[in-house]
């Protein structure tokens, strides 16, 4: 029985530890365009995360089809960092699905030799209004037809953000139940 409980709290350790990372699965769609990605995060310890890592892929959107997105990093964490002159992220999300600041996340990519950012933010702090832009990384904006990208202005974007279970976690919940039932029996 000492060795039931000590490997249920052993668990139970563990689990708490892996409950500071959480990858998140996400979609943001606008008028023009779709895209599709994950997000690596750490626990910020207030119930937020910071995402470390990630990537993405347009599901739609001519122009940039088969570009592949990576997130850029941002080593002030948890507070922004400036990639531009106007352009502040800080990869801050929270669990019940969307971003904690309006500087929100960036993604990193290249096409026909330019590299771009794209950018997906709330208007408001607390907002459920996304917005998602695309700007080239030296500064310029695009000249593209596409008004939503034009000039920083962000397109208005329904933005979801849902959280992966990993299989370490999905583990240590059968083992705990796997130890709850043993324990049962010997009563």
């Amino acid at each position: 029985m000492k060795k039931q409980i000590a490997l249920l709290l052993a668990a139970g350790a563990i689990a708490a530890c892996s409950a500071q990372a959480q990858t998140f699965s996400f979609t943001a769609d606008g008028a023009d365009f779709s895209i599709t990605g994950s997000l690596t995060t750490t626990g910020n310890g207030d119930g937020s995360y910071t995402a470390v890592s990630g990537s993405a892929a347009f599901s739609s959107l001519s122009d940039f089809s088969g570009d592949t997105l990576t997130l850029t990093p941002n080593p002030n964490a948890p507070g922004g960092v400036l990639l531009t002159t106007d352009w502040t992220i800080d990869n801050q999300l929270i669990t019940e699905g969307g971003l904690v600041s309006t500087n929100g996340v960036n993604f990193g990519f290249s096409d026909s030799g330019s590299d771009y950012y794209l950018a997906i933010w709330q208007q408001s702090a607390g907002s459920d209004t996304y917005y998602t832009t695309i700007v080239k990384q030296n500064g310029t904006y695009l000249n593209f037809p596409r008004d939503g990208f034009l000039n920083g202005n962000g397109q208005d974007t329904t933005f979801t953000l849902t959280p992966t279970p990993e299989p370490s976690t999905i583990a240590l919940a059968g083992l705990g139940i796997a130890g709850l039932v043993a324990a049962r029996r010997r009563k």
